[in-house]
């Protein structure tokens, strides 16, 4: 007899009806009998963030740019750092010219 048990969190999204039981026991095509068991829970969706929690994301995803970027080598880490999180609001506008000009502005400054 063959038991699996499958445990942890599944990804946000992701439904405990999306794990396929039957690949599960034809797997085991040996074993006389396959029982598994569940004990897999899901996660819950992240709730949207408030508009005064934006000052909050914007400084936490400059330091984890700055981190990447330190570890990829960049020289001025702070720098590029910053130019990215410039960038998202033109982007998301649509804004070529504003995202272009910041683009430019990053690169001649070197």
């Amino acid at each position: 007899m063959l038991i699996p048990i499958i445990t942890g969190e599944l990804p946000p999204g992701a439904s405990l009806s999306e794990i396929d039981l039957t690949a599960i026991r034809s797997a085991a095509s040996l074993a006389r009998a396959v029982r598994p068991v569940l004990r897999a829970y899901e996660a819950e969706l992240p709730e949207l963030t408030m508009p005064s929690e934006r000052e909050d994301i914007r400084k936490r995803a400059y330091r984890h740019l700055v981190e990447i970027f330190k570890g990829k080598g960049v020289e001025e880490p702070e720098k590029l750092a910053e130019a990215a999180i410039e960038l998202i609001e033109p982007l998301l506008a649509g804004d070529e010219k504003q995202a272009m000009a910041l683009l430019e502005g990053l690169v001649h400054e070197d």
